[in-house]
């Protein structure tokens, strides 16, 4: 359960943090985001408009995703969906 309270506030925290990232950049991107759950495993989606580059790592219990550009984007649900693999 921590693990899933620590990953769920990593998300947060990245996504809050993404408009502060580039202030030069006068518009970010809107993308809508979906998450799912199935075979014993979470899934998080990103629907771009253009394809999009980005790194994801596991270190320690943390999960951190990392887009080439910035935007923004709902996490509203996600904690519903991914309820079995985030908590806060």
């Amino acid at each position: 359960m921590a693990f899933q309270k620590v990953l769920f506030l990593t998300l947060v925290g990245f996504f809050l943090s993404l408009p502060f990232a580039w202030p030069g950049r006068a518009a970010v991107e809107t993308v809508a985001m979906t998450a799912e759950t199935g075979g014993g495993f979470a899934r998080l989606r990103f629907d771009w408009a253009e394809p999009v580059g980005f790194d994801a790592k596991i270190g320690g219990r943390r999960l951190v995703i990392r887009f080439d550009r910035p935007f923004t984007t709902s996490l509203r649900g996600a904690r519903a969906i991914l309820s079995d693999f985030v908590a806060t």
